[in-house]
């Protein structure tokens, strides 16, 4: 779920979309929000790479990997 959710009587955009609940998207935008959508989303959360670089942060190691992804440092 988006966080900072508001409601609005009418489109703050002014798209004719109705009144409802909105998010920022940012840059002055805003979409509305639909429960429905948003319970087909599923939450990928952080993933380590097999050799133990994160994919999401993108940070290399200088070390050569061999072992579960997890070092001790």
């Amino acid at each position: 779920m988006p966080a900072n959710l508001r409601f609005y009587n009418r489109d703050p955009n002014g798209l004719g979309r109705g009144r409802g609940v909105y998010y920022h998207r940012g840059h002055g935008y805003w979409s509305k929000y639909d429960v429905g959508r948003d319970a087909k989303i599923q939450a990928r959360g952080y993933r380590t790479h097999k050799t133990g670089l994160s994919k999401t942060t993108g940070k290399a190691s200088k070390i050569a990997q061999a072992g579960d992804g997890k070092l001790p440092r």
